[in-house]
């Protein structure tokens, strides 16, 4: 009798592999892979981890504690192990659940005449095993497998965004700050300027008019640098956030201020990246594993339209002498139990449709994430070619201020020219190294962006067949 349970067992799983899910075929891409080559000028293609791209051991240190801290990462993460429960849980449903149990029952059957008598019961017992004959355990479990995949693509997502955002915030922190140094020497300078207008007014050199003016020059710098000041603190605030940690002690031993020009990013290896990473970036897989998991709840939806077999079977021996189980004598049963769909008032239809509508949406889903992908990547190219020539001109620019400005003190120097003329050209140098800090910092966030766009050099896992 075990050997025709376990038989029949098998023969259940067999047919278990059925399944009524139509055959997966990946949507034709709006974008060829032709046209993606065409934005790539390089054949000689490899990878690069974010810790190759990113040089700045400081900033390395900044992204890895974030990594570590970020509540956005730890929710993703545990995501992961709700979708993977869930997938076991799923898994589970198609094998048989076995399960032995016991009893020793001592009474007697007169109250005149008492003799006790012992009947001790063993048993296997199979409960409830649907018998998957038309997939659709089998259709569940492969949704739920495509899902947990989705999120392990959705928490790559988040840490790529995450390193992204990171950057952004640490070079915009070092720009602000090294701008409001600027905005505090032009101040000074500013107030020189001021100082002399004012004594040559109260001397009959200059009119009140050049004195107010300066004044309102003098305010007006007073501002620009109060308004500094507080751009670098909300962006130091933002980079404690990201980072998870706001003790000042600890963010300014991982944030060493410095210029901007001393922030390191391998640039050139963004030349060498293969345009293959563009569709395999983990937001456009995510939207395929969404798709596939739709694809497989269409075959749950039409095996709801056939019988479900519920299988339930007991296997033991029974005694009524514990030390003696020479009496004992077999007990089984079998309790097979079908349920046909005869009527459902249009729920399966209802079901059915709502699964093909469903993968209809995630087709076009996935589609339009690639259409994205594509339009970041050539935007972020097209401005990298517009900042690479304004951030040349802007480096162009405070060279000459600079050469001017040398001119000028050396004049001023041997006594031929005056200290108001030295300032002015001191603070034209001033404003010109503002607007190169402002055009590199565009130059370093556009570097990330791209970087951003083709996969962010992060180590993805290899998704293992479950």
């Amino acid at each position: 009798m075990i050997r025709n349970v376990i038989k029949l067992i098998i023969i259940t799983l067999i047919f278990s592999s059925c399944s009524l899910a139509p055959k997966y075929k990946r949507p034709e891409s709006p974008i060829s892979q032709q046209k993606i080559d065409q934005l790539f000028s390089s054949t000689d293609h490899k990878d690069i981890l974010w810790q190759d791209f990113f040089i700045d051991q400081d900033l390395i240190k900044i992204i890895n504690l974030s990594l570590e801290n970020n509540r956005d990462l730890k929710i993703a993460a545990l995501n992961i192990e709700q979708a993977r429960a869930q997938y076991n849980v799923s898994l589970s449903n198609i094998f048989p659940k076995i399960s032995a149990s016991s009893s020793l029952e001592r009474a007697s059957q007169s109250s005149n005449n008492y003799k006790p008598t012992n009947n001790f019961t063993a048993k296997l017992a199979l409960t409830n095993f649907e018998i998957d004959l038309f997939g659709k355990l089998q259709s569940i479990k492969n949704s739920n497998k495509q899902l947990y995949l989705s999120s392990k693509q959705n928490h790559n997502i988040i840490k790529i965004s995450l390193i992204a955002q990171i950057v952004d915030s640490y070079i915009r922190f070092i720009a602000n700050h090294q701008t409001m140094i600027y905005s505090y020497k032009i101040k000074n300078a500013i107030e020189q300027k001021y100082n002399i207008a004012k004594i040559r007014y109260e001397n009959g050199i200059d009119s009140k008019s050049n004195l107010i003016e300066q004044k309102a020059r003098l305010n007006n710098a007073k501002i620009n640098l109060a308004n500094s000041q507080n751009i670098v603190s909300q962006s130091r605030n933002l980079l404690q956030i990201l980072i998870g940690n706001y003790d000042k002690k600890i963010f300014d031993n991982y944030t060493t201020i410095k210029e901007i020009d001393d922030i390191k990013i391998a640039h050139k290896s963004l030349n060498f990246i293969p345009s293959s990473k563009l569709l395999s970036r983990p937001d456009i897989k995510r939207a395929e594993h969404n798709l596939k998991a739709a694809n497989a709840n269409i075959g749950a939806a039409r095996a709801m339209f056939f019988p479900s077999i519920m299988l339930t079977s007991n296997i033991g021996y029974a005694s009524n002498q514990l030390t003696d189980l020479s009496t004992t004598r077999s007990i089984w049963n079998i309790g097979p139990k079908i349920d046909l769909p005869i009527f459902s008032a249009g729920s399966n239809y209802a079901n059915l449709s709502l699964a093909k509508i469903r993968k209809k949406i995630e087709i076009i889903n996935y589609q339009k994430t690639i259409e994205i992908a594509f339009k970041e990547l050539k935007d972020q190219l097209s401005k990298k070619k517009s900042i690479a020539q304004e951030l040349k001109l802007a480096q162009e620019i405070f060279d000459l201020k600079h050469n001017e400005y040398d001119i000028i003190k050396t004049k001023y120097d041997i006594g031929s020219e005056s200290k108001y003329n030295l300032i002015d050209q001191q603070i034209a140098l001033y404003q010109a190294k503002q607007n190169y800090i402002n055009y590199k910092q565009e130059h370093l966030i556009n570097s990330i962006n791209l970087f951003k766009i083709l996969g962010g050099g992060i180590e993805l896992a290899k998704e293992i067949e479950l």
